[in-house]
């Protein structure tokens, strides 16, 4: 299993942990100012960026849409080095979701549903809809005010199932929570979900317990901690995360949920 550096940050009052990947001198993401003593982003995933944002282009005869330009190369052929190889994976880079440069984004919602959302980006990531998950969508034009979307292992919606459903939390800005128990997500999908979270207006919960995911996914969930305040709840019970980790993880949730008090 990969080791997980942790520092102590000396700026950090709290004596919480902050995760240090690698010395480096990118310029973080704009946070508010609980966040901003906190380590700079590592020099590599400032180079990569978050993806699935940048490069996005209109695409002609489709009026509504918009088609990112896929990379030249997948992260997945890099074979110069192994050292190349580790650096791309999960924990290791800038949480990002790089599905969404492959599909044709909605630019234009007037019009749409939740659940047309859904069915849309069920449609784009050649996924199979869920009924369950599409009764659980509200059908109301126009109307994207969900509080909380909360799926239990009976859905099993998988990891690519993830990626129609981060569609439809990201344009409910009064989205609160975000559970996803027991159904077979991966340490991508949690990469997803952070890539999403990180500039979230609403999210403060998310229950990722009873899936299948490692220090990786713990990695970038610590980092989101960090880096987004109105995260106060996280649960990764029963994953493979180790208990180190999830105290530091903790901890940091602790530092939040106290910077949220009056």
């Amino acid at each position: 299993s990969v080791q997980w550096p942790i520092d102590k940050d000396p700026s950090d009052p709290s004596g919480s942990s902050v995760t240090k990947l690698s010395p480096g001198s990118g310029a973080a993401p704009e946070v508010p100012a609980a966040a901003a003593a906190e380590d700079e982003l590592p020099e590599r995933w400032a180079q990569h960026g978050r993806g699935g944002g940048s490069g996005d282009q209109e695409r002609p005869g489709l009026p509504g849409a918009v088609q990112s330009s896929p990379p030249s190369q997948s992260r997945d052929d890099d074979s110069e080095s192994e050292r190349n190889r580790t650096r791309m994976r999960v924990g290791l880079r800038a949480p990002e979701n790089e599905e969404r440069r492959k599909v044709v984004l909605l630019s234009d919602i007037r019009g749409h549903s939740c659940r047309s959302v859904y069915l849309y980006y069920c449609k784009q990531f050649e996924i199979k809809p869920k009924v369950q998950v599409r009764l659980a969508l509200p059908d109301m034009p126009n109307e994207f005010n969900m509080e909380e979307l909360i799926l239990n292992e009976t859905t099993l919606i998988g990891n690519r199932g993830l990626l129609p459903l981060l569609e439809v939390v990201r344009l409910n800005p009064t989205m609160k929570t975000f559970s996803v128990v027991g159904n077979g997500i991966k340490n991508t999908g949690v990469e997803w979900i952070v890539h999403l979270a990180l500039e979230h207006p609403g999210l403060t919960s998310l229950d990722l317990s009873d899936n299948r995911i490692t220090n990786a996914a713990g990695t970038v969930l610590h980092y989101l901690a960090q880096r987004n305040p109105r995260i106060v709840d996280i649960n990764i019970a029963n994953t493979r995360i180790d208990d180190q980790l999830r105290g530091h993880i903790e901890e940091r949730l602790h530092l939040n949920r106290d910077q949220l008090m009056p």
